[in-house]
Order: structure tokens, then sequence, then C-alpha cells
């Protein structure tokens, strides 16, 4: 059975910002290195409305798992993003070599001038006879984890304290919210 989960956090930022924010190569490539990850791709397509960040990822593994999966790993997420009543929602899809499973979902970014609510609700589908349902919460758990560390990133980078590589928000934002409407 597949395990679903939902991460919710809330921002001290307009939907805008936020959105432009996990837009912004940039910001994405320094998020990765942050946490440790290497051989870093950011690609920025189909107007801006959809983003692929593919890496080398290592993960700490149980004993159960490891003969079946390498602790590092290619990476790739992709996000397609659509401006939606009140804010954004990306379908996304998280992509592993040699992990035998699948993980996707949905993001939505919704709010006022204020505040900004994130919501993250992915499922995680194993295909391993036998430890399936193990497997699968293992990697829900370490996704929701990943999800939560970008969280604190992304409100890192808001309040301005988040070291990015230099680009205009203003301007990012401009190119974004016009390639979605």
């Amino acid at each position: 059975m597949p395990a679903v989960r939902t991460i919710r956090h809330t921002y001290s930022a307009r939907p805008e910002r936020l959105f432009a924010l996990l837009c912004d190569p940039g910001y994405l490539q320094q998020r990765c290195e942050a946490d440790g990850d290497r051989n870093i791709r950011v690609e920025r397509t189909d107007a801006g409305r959809r983003v692929s960040v593919e890496r080398d990822h290592t993960i700490e593994l149980p004993s159960f798992v490891r003969g079946l999966v390498k602790p590092t790993n290619r990476a790739t997420e992709v996000c397609t993003w659509q401006r939606i009543d009140g804010g954004f929602q990306a379908a996304y899809v998280v992509s592993a070599r040699g992990m035998p499973g699948t993980l996707g979902g949905t993001l939505r970014i919704e709010g006022d001038e204020l505040v900004t609510q994130f919501e993250a609700t992915f499922e995680v589908v194993a295909r391993v006879p036998l430890i399936a349902n193990k497997l699968e919460a293992l990697m829900a758990d370490g996704f929701a984890t990943y999800l939560e560390r970008c969280a604190e990133h992304a409100d890192a980078a808001l309040r301005g304290s988040f070291v990015r590589a230099p680009h205009s928000d203003v301007t990012l934002e401009r190119e974004l919210l016009t390639a979605n409407h």
C-alpha cells in the first residue's frame, strides 16, 4: 500500500515571492549544496513553469535495504508549475537511478500579502516484494525530512540570511508572473 504524506509550512512572505524563490536556479543550486548534494544541475524551461533539479544525493540506509539500494544515487526532481486562484500549484515527480519505487505529488502555494501557506502532498510506491511497506515508509519519512530542510532553507532565504547566488528577486518575480498569466 503506497505511503502518502502531507507537509505544511507557513512563510512570512507573499506567494509570488516564495514561488519566485522555488523557481530560482541560483537558490536551488545553493540549497542542494547546503544539503550536501554534488554534481548539481538546475534547469528552468517552459517560460519558467518547469524546474528540474538533478543531483547526486547520499542517504543513510538501514540494513534491510542495503543490498537493494546504493547510498548515493542520481536524483531528479521535476516540478511543473501553474498559477491557480490565490497562488501556485505544481505537479512533481522525484526519481532516482537504482531506487525501486516512485515518488510524486503536488505542491501548493497560497496566501496573501503577509503570510503564505505551502503544502506538499506526495505518494511513495515501492516495487519490492515482501518489504514494500517498510521501504515506502522509509522513503516517505526521508522525503518528508528533506522537505522540512527545504522549508528551513527557504525561510532563511526569504529573511535574507541564506547565502544565494546573486539574482534579482523583483526581476525573477516579474519574469515568472508574466510567463504564468
